[in-house]
């Protein structure tokens, strides 16, 4: 599948309302609250893989956004000028369509997604973290990892904190 549409009006983890009503699914308040546990719906997705999560690049003005799917094969070089664009790019979780990390990528930056494994398979110990983040123009790293636990570690400290779990 690798990347498909997604309506420009999605914005992740927003209240869904009732357009007839005006008033929330969920939890049947009146009043739009933008960090609800609710999502705009995403037409049904055939996620190829088992990885848990997919990319939302969120592009300026009137271009629509683009949904990718990061088990599908191919997608970076599919996708290489998103890579490189200015908008938002979102690390999505497949099971909620919820953003847990954003990242703002300007002009001169270059996007990137990674799966760390830290220890070993092998013995039975060995932790997977996610993580995205950008290379600036001046050559600094701007990166974010998700641990197992549901923790959250910026930068290098992923080596040393995963293998604590171990």
């Amino acid at each position: 599948m690798g990347s498909f549409e997604i309506p420009h009006d999605y914005v992740p983890n927003r209240a869904m309302l009732d357009s007839e009503k005006q008033q929330c699914i969920e939890c049947g308040e009146i009043d739009d609250h933008p960090y609800h546990n609710a999502t705009k719906p995403i037409e049904d997705t055939d996620w190829v893989g088992d990885n848990p999560f997919w990319l939302m690049f969120e592009r300026p003005g009137d271009e629509g956004n683009i949904g990718v799917d990061l088990d599908a094969g191919g997608w970076i070089e599919a996708n290489k000028e998103l890579l490189r664009s200015p908008g938002t790019v979102h690390l999505m979780a497949k099971r909620t369509k919820r953003s847990l990390f954003i990242v703002l990528m300007e002009e001169g930056d270059q996007f990137y997604y990674a799966k760390r494994h830290i220890g070993n398979l092998m013995a039975g110990s060995e932790v997977v973290a996610y993580g995205i983040g950008k290379k600036k123009s001046d050559g600094t790293t701007v990166n974010l990892w998700l641990m197992p636990n549901g923790t959250v570690c910026g930068g290098n400290d992923v080596d040393v904190l995963a293998a604590r779990m171990i």
